[in-house]
């Protein structure tokens, strides 16, 4: 390990109050690297997921040759729903992976009370420079990982596991060290979960995939820089996330959207929207498109790859995530709040469905899973 690498390394340490941090190339590999020193730890099993989640975080569960049970999230917050994390864990539950989707900090106290004894991965990811409770994100987990990138909370290149555990780090770094040499990857879950064609399939894609998604740590020392330079910064532009998030807020309130649910010790990545059905949500994308501005519709349901659903299945469509990092200047918040005020089939909406915005994004339950 290079100085630049260990002096990062125990930056990280310190903005995370813990003890170990792992340096590996993307968020992909930390979450990877951990479930692999779980899985030997623990023996094969299940790993609990958020249905809402990037789909590089399910292909981490699957090759690191978990089977992925998937969990509703909780509207207008969009983490784990608690009380379906405790419907949905088994004797084989090896782990919790716990995003803070968007930038909204989940429940961890309730999640780990939902699931006694079960190790918690925390996905610092989108909520990296949150907290609960005064305590940061990323110090939650018994194991954690963030990830940099030009499009994440911090710029660069890479990702890192953080946790405590003395022997399932030192198990996580003996693994990190060997990359980008792979393993043989045992991705026989996939049999139980999807037709034999569609199994071989994704086995196929998958293998395919993870040269890219695990990888070593780029030592480079621009890339060391970039990264340090983004952990001194950090709590400046979540302010500034959370102030545009704010005022976006203020701006849409009369509109029939609903809100995220915004709460002390966020920091958000996205500013998350519900459109009143999937058409108008694409609309408002085209319009923002038309108009020369950043909007996105991430993340559908996971469990509908394999023929299941959650409650995230009836309102995943409709949503819209806006942008609120630095590059969103006043103008184009202006511009961002005018594309969707002006847009004339949601106005129409409004007139004829006056109390939709009202109306939550889901339920937060389960609905009917395993059946497609």
């Amino acid at each position: 390990m290079s100085d630049g690498m260990r002096a990062l390394a125990d930056r990280i340490a310190g903005e995370a109050g813990r003890s170990h941090v792992v340096l590996c190339g993307r968020g992909t590999t930390a979450l990877w690297l951990a479930l692999r020193a779980i899985a030997r730890r623990d023996g094969p099993g299940e790993v609990i997921l958020p249905d809402l989640l990037c789909f590089t975080a399910l292909e981490g569960v699957l090759l690191a040759g978990f089977t992925p049970v998937f969990a509703d999230v909780l509207s207008g917050r969009f983490t784990l729903d608690p009380g379906d994390v405790e419907r949905k864990v088994t004797p084989r539950t090896r782990a919790i992976l716990v995003a803070h989707l968007f930038g909204h900090i989940a429940d961890l106290d309730a999640i780990r009370a939902a699931a006694p004894g079960v190790p918690i991965i925390e996905d610092a990811v989108q909520g990296l420079g949150g907290c609960i409770d005064g305590k940061p994100v990323g110090a939650w987990g018994d194991v954690a990982f963030v990830s940099f990138d030009p499009h994440k909370m911090i710029d660069g290149r890479g990702g890192a596991v953080i946790g405590d555990d003395v022997a399932l780090m030192d198990a996580i770094a003996t693994d990190a060290v060997r990359l980008p040499a792979l393993p043989d990857f045992d991705l026989s879950v996939l049999d139980a979960m999807l037709p034999a064609p569609a199994a071989r399939g994704m086995a196929d894609m998958l293998r395919r995939d993870a040269p890219a998604l695990l990888r070593p740590f780029d030592d480079a020392g621009e890339n060391v820089d970039r990264i340090t330079a983004g952990w001194d910064t950090l709590a400046d532009r979540v302010a500034a996330r959370n102030a545009n998030a704010a005022w976006l807020a203020e701006r849409l309130k009369d509109l029939p959207l609903v809100p995220p649910d915004l709460r002390a010790g966020d920091a958000i990545w996205r500013y998350t929207i519900s459109a009143p059905t999937p058409i108008l949500a694409r609309r408002i994308v085209y319009a923002m498109e038309a108009a020369g501005l950043s909007g996105s519709d991430l993340y559908p349901p996971l469990s509908a790859l394999f023929g299941q659903a959650t409650g995230a299945s009836r309102f995943a469509g409709r949503l819209l995530n806006l942008f609120v990092d630095e590059s969103a200047t006043p103008d184009m918040l202006a511009r961002t709040g005018d594309a969707i005020a002006g847009l004339r089939a949601l106005q129409t909406h409004r007139d004829l469905t006056p109390n939709l915005s009202s109306v939550g994004v889901g339920a937060g339950r389960q609905a009917r899973p395993d059946t497609p």
